[in-house]
């Protein structure tokens, strides 16, 4: 007998048989291969705190980004206790966020978009926001795609509005001092 591995390499399971009982259900430990997945999240959050946190499906084209917006931009504003037109949305330059289609549909939206230099660091403070959540997410040791869905929106949702105070204090400091924020990017979370 040895023990198995069951969903990440801290944890081990190790199971006691009879010598022909190696196949029947209660001596199996599920098992994910090729390790259990990843899924991306779209977040947003301002100075207030964090607003909605979406998931991903497949990858992402120019139009599912729009419908993504859609649902989710206007109830973080709300969320967030944001007055119309005093905050400012952040994307990078990544395609879909570019794309001719794309513009045109938040020139409907009358945003307003920051300029964001081509080919320059990712100083996005949303950043910090992933590494914690990353960390929260990953101490709950998620199992499968709907536990690393589950965990990752509980612990997004108890992110402080302190933490993100700080961080956009950091960044009106350095960049523009009279708005308030709502900064967006992708991030990927992987089942351990």
């Amino acid at each position: 007998m040895r023990p198995r591995e069951l969903f990440g390499k801290a944890h081990h399971s190790t199971v006691y048989r009879k010598w022909n009982e190696a196949y029947k259900e209660k001596n199996t430990v599920p098992t994910v291969k090729y390790g259990g997945g990843s899924m991306m999240f779209w977040g947003c959050f301002a100075a207030s705190g964090t607003g909605c946190l979406e998931c991903v499906q497949g990858i992402m084209k120019s139009e599912d980004y729009q419908r993504i917006l859609g649902r989710t931009v206007e109830p973080s504003v709300r969320k967030l206790g944001l007055h119309p037109r005093s905050w400012v949305f952040q994307q990078d330059n990544d395609h879909k966020h570019t794309s001719k289609s794309t513009q045109k549909w938040m020139t409907t939206k009358r945003w307003r978009v920051l300029k964001w230099p081509a080919m320059s660091l990712d100083l996005n403070p949303i950043e910090h926001l992933w590494r914690d959540l990353k960390i929260a997410v990953g101490k709950r040791r998620p199992s499968n795609k709907r536990d690393l869905e589950q965990f990752a929106k509980k612990e997004w949702s108890k992110i402080l509005g302190e933490r993100c105070k700080k961080l956009i204090d950091g960044y009106r400091k350095c960049h523009d001092p009279g708005l308030a924020y709502v900064l967006k990017c992708g991030c990927e979370l992987k089942v351990q």
